[in-house]
């Protein structure tokens, strides 16, 4: 819940409140109070904590309450509530970025993404009407955020003169082939290391076995949790962010380009491989989307390879931040805007 808390708190503060009354529903098991649900709680005129109902009773609530446009932000991922809108307690039910690609539910009408997600002529494989954007799908604005500085690299255990590559991707988006590239970029960068979030023993260990097999375990850096200031400005002390693929990074992208740090992408041809990709184009970044791995490769290889081409990348990331992807109200207009057309078109 938290990590979309995170991403639509900027939209709901931004949102119009003399055409739209806002209900958000929040059935995270966990009731524990967090400044973000603080926030949360003071964007919408209507928060409702109906994490002790069943499905029945929160889509009796929401057609009690008189819903026009309900917008689900979990799809198919853990904890989600899809039963919820199987009884179709709204006349228009849109999907919203917590799962990235098709529900296959005939009871979802629309589906929310951006040119670079779900190209023209892609609409096929999606069984809900596809709405588009103006640019990314996804909300990186949150006017509360500070801007970070970067992390004194000793007191997080990083050298100080070495290239730190990094990703705070799950574990479960590092597939073989993508951990065996990136232990080939430290074996070709020998001043490099690479930064991961730390995944829990088992994953750990299985990351070390592999990485030795490439004779660079030692330069493998687990980075524990942190809260999300921290977390950025640690970010903020790295060089250059490698990316999952097919699933590419999506918040973990946000974290990196506000940090002010490079990220180099390879877009394929679903949704999720897309989103790293609509995220950098929003931020006029797209030098760094590639359609071929080899090719995103040497990318990192170049830019590790030249401080001063770095250093210039870093400067163009830190620029970005004041680019259409961090802009929360400009986000917040285009979605209303999408919401008034999505319920005009399913009542027509």
């Amino acid at each position: 819940m938290s990590i979309l808390a995170w991403l639509v708190v900027g939209l709901l503060e931004n949102h119009d409140r003399g055409r739209f009354e806002v209900f958000a529903y929040s059935t995270a098991a966990s009731s524990a109070p967090s400044a973000v649900g603080a926030r949360i709680a003071q964007a919408v005129e209507h928060p409702v904590n109906a994490s002790r109902m069943t499905g029945r009773e929160i889509a009796e609530r929401i057609a009690a309450d008189g819903i026009d446009v309900l917008v689900d932000l979990g799809g198919h991922t853990q904890g989600a509530r899809l039963d919820i809108l199987a009884y179709r307690p709204a006349p228009t039910q849109v999907h919203f970025i917590g799962y990235a690609g098709t529900t296959g539910a005939d009871f979802i009408d629309f589906l929310v993404a951006d040119d670079v997600t779900v190209p023209a002529g892609a609409e096929g494989a999606y069984s809900e009407t596809v709405l588009r954007l103006d640019h990314c799908y996804m909300p990186g604005g949150d006017p509360a955020r500070a801007v970070p500085q970067p992390a004194d690299r000793a007191r997080i255990g990083l050298p100080k003169d070495a290239i730190v590559l990094c990703s705070f991707n799950q574990a479960v988006k590092l597939r073989p082939g993508v951990f065996a590239n990136w232990c080939a970029l430290l074996q070709q960068l020998p001043n490099a290391v690479l930064m991961l979030g730390d995944p829990g023993e088992p994953a750990r260990q299985r990351l070390v076995a592999a990485a030795a097999r490439w004779r660079v375990d030692s330069r493998l850096i687990f980075a524990p949790h942190l809260p999300r200031d921290e977390h950025t400005a640690r970010l903020a002390a790295a060089d250059i962010a490698l990316d999952t693929f097919p699933y590419t990074s999506h918040t973990t992208t946000i974290d990196a380009l506000w940090a002010g740090l490079p990220l180099i992408t390879t877009a394929g041809e679903t949704f999720a491989s897309r989103v790293a990709a609509s995220l950098l184009h929003t931020a006029g970044l797209d030098e760094w989307v590639f359609h071929d791995p080899a090719k995103a490769f040497q990318a990192v290889i170049a830019l590790a390879s030249d401080p001063a081409a770095l250093a210039a990348a870093k400067a163009k990331v830190r620029a970005a931040r004041s680019s259409a992807l961090f802009d929360a109200a400009g986000f917040a207009r285009d979605f209303e805007g999408m919401l008034l057309k999505a319920a005009g078109r399913h009542a027509a």
